[in-house]
């Protein structure tokens, strides 16, 4: 990860939002935010947005687990870019300093 250290990136998102740019666009982590589902149960929800010209603020995806440990994780297995997951690009992401 360019600017910065990808376990640090990593550690962060779990509880904190992040920004990064990657091939020209930028994208907004909002780091885990903890809530109790209708049925008492806690649950951890990360979001990943776009933030471009085109589509400022849009949703790229939403993850739900029961621990941020778990919602991070399964962020980190998506195939998001370009069917490649987060560590198989992030030496190409610039961590901006928000």
């Amino acid at each position: 990860m360019k600017d910065g250290d990808v376990r640090e990136f990593v550690e962060k998102i779990h509880y904190q939002d992040e920004i990064v740019l990657y091939k020209d666009r930028k994208y907004f982590f909002n780091g885990c935010c903890h809530h109790l589902n209708e049925a008492g149960d806690d649950v951890f929800t990360f979001e990943l947005y776009l933030l471009d010209d085109d589509r400022n603020g849009d949703i790229e995806c939403t993850f739900l687990g029961p621990t941020a440990k778990e919602t991070i994780d399964q962020f980190l297995a998506a195939r998001l870019w370009e069917g490649k997951t987060f560590y198989e690009v992030e030496q190409e992401m610039t961590w901006v300093d928000g």
